[in-house]
């Protein structure tokens, strides 16, 4: 599986339930679990004020840029343009970093389109071993032949 935010958080929770840690799932549930960008956003909230000690977090809005997350071994990341950080790519297509804030534009989300062909890149890099599992922006021809 090449991970996203969304299949690696929800991941980490069950494995806490699954250890005993319900404290640690319910937070690793309301910082990174929301479905939808409303009740992510209400999560990085949180998470910005608790871990970041971020008194009144600015996000909000979509700004006009985009950003093409790429695979690194085995996890959609996106690579922030403002700071030197990285974060997993999220299934609703919007990238927030929470150490800069995304300060440079407001706190504005920042549109994060997967390619078209993602299911077949996936497809391709799954059956390799995960420090093996990375795309930037090859053709499905150069990811079969390596």
């Amino acid at each position: 599986m090449i991970d996203t935010w969304d299949t690696y958080f929800e991941r980490l929770a069950y494995e806490c339930e699954l250890s005993g840690n319900h404290g640690q799932a319910k937070d690793v549930r309301l910082f990174f679990g929301g479905k939808t960008t409303e009740e992510k956003e209400i999560g990085l909230k949180a998470l910005l004020r608790k871990a970041y000690r971020v008194a009144n977090p600015q996000i909000g809005g979509i700004n006009n840029s985009t950003i093409r997350p790429v695979v690194n071994h085995g996890r959609w990341l996106i690579d922030c343009p403002y700071c030197n950080s990285a974060s997993y790519a999220r299934d609703d297509k919007l990238f927030f970093c929470a150490d800069c804030q995304n300060g440079t534009i407001g706190g504005q989300y920042i549109k994060t389109p997967f390619p078209r062909n993602r299911r077949a890149i996936e497809r391709i890099l799954e059956v390799r071993p995960s420090e093996n599992q990375n795309w930037t922006n090859e053709t499905i021809a150069t990811l079969e032949n390596e």
